[in-house]
This record gives C-alpha cells, structure tokens and sequence, in this order.
C-alpha cells in the first residue's frame, strides 16, 4: 500500500522492463462487491484487525488516497480478469480477484491456461478474508437447488472444478496441481466487516456528502 501512495514506479523496485507505477488493480468497491471485500480487507489491516468505530474514521482518509491513486477500475470481475489475461504484465501487472477465477479458467479453458501458467503466480495477503455465497430458496424448486449444493459429490464438483471451497465435501481435490500457488487450506484470515462499517466504507469512497462530513467532519457539494 506503501508503495502505491508514494507513487512508486516497478523499475524502483527492481522491474527495469515495466514503465508504470506499482499498482493492484481491483474492480471498483462502490460499485462491485469484490471491491469491496478487498477494500475491506485493506481496512482491517490498517486498523490491525480491529476495525471499529473509534479507529474506522482515523483510517478512512489513507483509504481514500490509495483508492484515488489505484485510476481506473473494472466493474465486475469477469472483466478484470479477462483484462488482466489479454493485456499481460505491461498492462496488469497485479490483480485482486477471487481465487476460484484462476481455477475455473484452468479447467474450463486447458489449452489457454496452458499458454499463461509460467507468467503467472497466485499470492495471498496476510491476513487474507473468506467471501462467502448465500443462496435463498422462495418455492420447492428452489429448495431442491438448495439440496443438491449439499450433496457431496456437487460439493466435489464446485471446489475441484470452479473454485468454489465447500469445506470437507470438497477437500479431496488436490488444488496443488494446477501449479500456480493456490494453496489447499488457508489459515491467516480476519473477519468480515459489520454492514454498518461496510456502509461507511463505500460512501466515503464515493464521496457521499453524510459519510464525508461523518469521517473528515466537512460538507462537500452535492
């Protein structure tokens, strides 16, 4: 983050052949939840794990910066992720995606996997956070779908096909084996962030005139 807010090139640390400054490129966290949870997960690092509201409107300002200093952010991951594929390292040199991307696109895509494996390398913060999917059944239809995803052998599937981790139902899938760093248990976690947090997080970001005048106690125009 450091690197990135003093406006770092790569070749200062070491990459000659790369012009741009160091950056991690993410989808936008006003409007795309893996934004968020990433932007999030920066927050509770700034604050040490312990994200509340006596330290969130102390950490927000830095938050803010990195985000101004991060320019322009894809709205969904598919996009990043097809972007970060096409352009190589003289366009994306960093990404922030969920990890089951680079699994999917290992099983659903071999041949092209095949032509990026050795450029590319998965690398988890310490701590890193969970994303869970919630899945709400209205009819009895629904309520099958909720029942096949818990079936084991769909669990199998999920994790070893699309990188979704399901817990034991999915651990016999070696991860390992599609060699690019994706480790089969993770350990080095923090919480997610109350929705309240997450709230503020977002409108700050975005310049809501309420959480701008709550966290640097100003009004800006609307």
């Amino acid at each position: 983050m450091q690197y990135i807010l003093d406006g770092k090139k790569w070749k200062d640390i070491g990459l000659e052949e790369l012009y741009a400054n160091v950056n991690i490129a993410s989808t936008d966290p006003v409007t795309s939840s893996p934004g968020a949870t990433y932007y999030g997960l920066l927050l509770s690092i700034l604050c040490d794990g312990q994200v509340l509201e006596d330290n969130v409107n102390e950490k927000l300002p830095k938050l803010k910066e990195f985000y101004d200093k991060s320019g322009y952010m894809n709205n969904t991951p598919a996009d990043l992720f097809q972007n970060y594929l096409m352009t190589g390292m003289g366009g994306r040199q960093m990404i922030v995606d969920y990890e089951k991307s680079m699994i999917d696109f290992a099983n659903s895509n071999p041949n092209g996997f095949d032509q990026v494996k050795d450029q590319i390398r998965v690398l988890y913060p310490e701590p890193t956070s969970w994303n869970s999917h919630c899945l709400a059944y209205f009819t009895e239809g629904g309520k099958l779908l909720y029942e096949a995803f818990e079936d084991p052998e769909i669990g199998q599937i999920a994790w070893s096909k699309y990188g979704f981790r399901t817990g034991i139902t999915g651990g016999n899938y070696d991860v390992s084996s599609i060699g690019i760093g994706v480790p089969q248990t993770i350990s080095s976690t923090v919480t997610s962030l109350k929705m309240d947090i997450y709230d503020k997080l977002i409108g700050y970001l975005g310049n809501d005139p309420k959480y701008v005048e709550e966290v640097e106690g100003k009004n800006i125009e609307e």
